[in-house]
């Protein structure tokens, strides 16, 4: 949500503004709040966050119909993002609930020693596919801490690994592609254009990255497991 509304900002408008990340600030803080210190459920935190942010919207001088046009203009550009985050976590739950993550940790556990390898590049694949390391570690986590425990391997490193090799998948996703030539082209068909060797120019240093990224998960299982905290209950 903060590179759409910056895209809007800046790919759109062609203002440099960081203002937006102030207001999302206060409702993260507020939000919270309500979760940590009064143990409040998710869409109260939720609420509460954008009632603080429309609140310091009014106090700095945004008027009821400039309100009004921004909260539209957001809910058109978030319909398709919010659809997608509901359909990734949908599909999480139904691969956890039905025993696929389980299936596909037994499947993996084949890869033997260079599994610690392949966990930061399932991470790396989740991210270019979904454009999230959350939506990632939604799909793969349970499948990353089932291969890890069949495999003796420390599941806190594993299902780390499967968001640190995400992190490295962020640059080639689709979403990040296009909010880089918003934010750079005025012309829309020339944005398009330069969409594919964009895509070509960063692939070989994400795949690079994220296989440094697998070696270092390597050594951390085997070589310097020391490294990596144990789990106290």
């Amino acid at each position: 949500m903060l590179a759409v509304s910056l895209n809007l900002i800046v790919g759109f408008t062609g203002q440099l503004a960081l203002g937006h990340a102030g207001f999302m600030a206060i409702g993260a803080y507020i939000s919270a709040i309500v979760t940590m210190k009064f143990d409040g459920p998710l869409v109260l935190a939720l609420l509460a966050g954008a009632l603080a942010a429309a609140v310091a919207g009014v106090i700095i001088g945004m008027s009821g119909a400039q309100w009004v046009q921004v909260v539209r203009r957001t809910a058109q550009r978030l319909r398709m993002p919010l659809l997608t985050i509901g359909l990734v976590l949908g599909m999480g739950y139904v691969t956890k609930y039905s025993g696929m993550d389980a299936v596909l940790g037994l499947a993996f556990t084949k890869t033997g020693f260079f599994y610690p390898f392949f966990a930061a590049m399932l991470g790396w694949l989740g991210v270019a596919l979904t454009g999230s390391d959350t939506s990632a570690n939604v799909m793969f986590g349970g499948m990353q801490k089932i291969t890890a425990e069949q495999l003796g391997l420390s599941p806190i490193l594993i299902t780390t690994a499967n968001s640190s090799g995400g992190v490295m998948g962020k640059m080639i996703d689709a979403q990040s592609i296009v909010v880089a030539t918003a934010a750079c082209y005025e012309d829309k068909n020339e944005g398009k254009l330069a969409a594919g060797p964009i895509f070509r120019g960063v692939l070989p240093h994400s795949l690079l990255l994220a296989s440094l990224m697998g070696c270092l998960v390597m050594l951390q299982a085997y070589v310097f497991p020391w490294v990596i905290p144990s789990i106290t209950k």
